[in-house]
């Protein structure tokens, strides 16, 4: 049985607004297995062009770097982002990074040996803007967070992902709904929801999170006499968890921390007078509460789980943080979608 049913909308709309400007004709396959993307085929008279799809719904600057990053990993593999919107300069970014895209306003870039297409300018629909809201909220980035971390999570009861998230049953409604409208989402007769695009989930979600919930959860910034005092304490004595630099650290043994991340309930006070941590809104120590109420069996419990450490290092844009960003992700996240 195919994993994926039905085409997600936003692929059938920006085949139509390309075809709409350039008269090529668009079509798509189903993947066989879940690990596979959806296929887009571009075909003019007899010449036939196929792509595997990266879904973006919602393109911003981090999502630049990572497909710039993914491009330079596979360079001989052929993909087209598929978006609800791509800004003028994000277009002209797309073609430097020779990054084939097609969006639902007609804006687009393709770059073969008989096919060359640049629209840019095509304005955005106010109707594309009001989709993307629900899964933008913070409460259903709480939700997602939690469907991305658990297998299966999505099937539960309303309440149970209440219990999990702290998030009000409303919100678990629409973003289900939204997930559902966009194939994100499918439930067969007598058979739990499942979710499905979970490499594209994750990649709205990490941008997501720094823009409208991470600073939402910082509790203070503080900064410390030995900047090595973090390799001899252990957080979970203090009900605390490493995330960011330091998270990624442990995941990886790779990076060479220049900042700390802790993620806990409330302000770990036994730890802020053991290590003698002084407040400092400059600091290189940031807190942050915590916004899930479930455990990850992790790869370390003294690290949050790695789809968060991955989001805290993609989101500093720091080149350094992004190579341990994408061990982070090959080791611990991509396995568990099914794509590398």
């Amino acid at each position: 049985m195919r994993p994926i049913t039905q085409i997600p909308p936003i692929v059938n709309d920006a085949l139509q607004a390309f075809h709409e400007q350039t008269g090529v004709e668009g079509h798509t396959e189903l993947p066989m297995r879940q690990e596979q993307g959806i296929t887009v085929i571009l075909q003019r008279k007899r010449k036939v062009w196929r792509y595997e799809t990266v879904v973006m719904p919602w393109l911003t600057q981090v999502h630049l770097g990572l497909l710039k990053t993914t491009i330079a990993q596979k360079k001989h593999a052929r993909r087209m982002l598929v978006t609800r919107y791509a800004t003028p300069d994000q277009a002209r970014q797309l073609r430097d990074m020779n990054c084939a895209f097609i969006d639902t306003c007609g804006n687009a870039f393709i770059n073969e040996d008989d096919l060359h297409v640049f629209v840019i300018g095509q304005k955005r629909e106010l109707a594309n803007e009001a989709k993307g809201g629900t899964l933008l909220q913070p409460g259903a980035l709480k939700v997602l967070f939690a469907f991305l971390c658990m297998e299966g999570f999505e099937g539960r009861t309303h309440e149970e992902i209440k219990q999990a998230t702290g998030v009000g049953v409303g919100t678990i409604n629409r973003l289900l709904h939204t997930l559902e409208n966009e194939r994100f989402v499918f439930r067969l007769k007598g058979r739990p929801r499942r979710l499905y695009g979970k490499g594209d989930l994750i990649n709205t979600w990490i941008t997501a999170y720094p823009q409208r919930l991470r600073h939402k959860q910082v509790l203070g910034r503080f900064t410390a006499a030995n900047e090595q005092w973090w390799r001899e304490t252990n957080p979970v004595a203090y009900d605390a968890q490493w995330g960011g630099e330091v998270g990624g650290y442990y995941l990886t043994n790779h990076l060479k921390p220049q900042g700390v991340t802790l993620y806990a309930d409330r302000l770990p006070q036994g730890l802020i007078i053991k290590e003698r941590l002084r407040t400092d809104p400059r600091g290189e120590i940031e807190i942050l509460q915590r916004f899930w109420h479930f455990r990850v069996d992790g790869p370390r419990p003294d690290v949050v789980p790695p789809l968060l450490a991955y989001a805290d290092l993609v989101g500093t844009r720091d080149d350094r943080n992004i190579e341990t960003a994408k061990m982070v992700y090959e080791k611990h996240i991509a396995r568990y979608i099914g794509k590398t």
